[in-house]
């Protein structure tokens, strides 16, 4: 797995800042969908394995893993970049709580989301805002619920998916524009296909 160390300390802080979320508790909608298991972006050799050994995470092309030992959140086991710094993906594990323990074992990936949500809020502040409804989908025979928050309003969009492995970990993966070299932030749609590319080679 490589590794690039020259990470700025300003780019963990946005991380931070971008998985903020204000989340009212009020139910929301369970749109299901079925994705096809074949990646619309190429997936490289480069991957990043949980401690736990239960899930394997495959890169984009070029893409490449940022060194953040003693700076990130303990939970957080990976964090991954392009080449611009334009997007980044930020791979956590929720570890076993009593609570994550009966989400697993009830197979409800709605709450493990709302839970992921109120988590980053009471971490944060509230300074972002949920974009539209917590959603189920399906890849292959993998399931994942899924969300969207900004903090700017809907002009950047960072989105998150959770999901359990068979060993019944709790996991949480989340693609985050960032505007740290000035350079262009791909396209909602290209952001998707990338987000939704990764987790179509994501073992668990």
């Amino acid at each position: 797995m490589k590794i690039k160390t020259i990470l700025p300390i300003i780019f963990l802080s946005l991380l931070s800042s971008c998985l903020v979320v204000k989340y009212d508790q009020k139910d929301t909608e369970q749109e299901k969908s079925e994705l096809s298991p074949r990646p619309k972006v190429e997936l490289s050799e480069e991957y990043i394995r949980s401690s736990q050994g239960d899930l394997i995470a495959f890169l984009p092309n070029e893409w490449f893993f940022i060194d953040t030992k003693g700076k990130a959140n303990p939970n957080i086991f990976g964090i991954a970049a392009n080449p611009d710094y334009s997007l980044s993906f930020v791979f956590y594990s929720f570890g076993k709580t009593p609570t994550t323990m009966t989400f697993a074992k009830e197979g409800d990936l709605i709450a493990l989301a709302r839970h992921s949500l109120e988590q980053q809020l009471s971490h944060s502040g509230g300074i972002a805002k949920l974009v539209g409804d917590i959603k189920s989908i399906k890849i292959g025979s993998k399931k994942f619920a899924i969300y969207k928050t900004s903090t700017t309003g809907g002009a950047l969009i960072s989105t998150t998916a959770v999901f359990f492995s068979e060993f019944g970990n709790c996991y949480r993966v989340s693609l985050i524009p960032m505007d740290i070299l000035g350079k262009s932030i791909p396209s909602a749609s290209e952001s998707d296909d990338i987000f939704i590319s990764v987790l179509t080679g994501i073992n668990y």
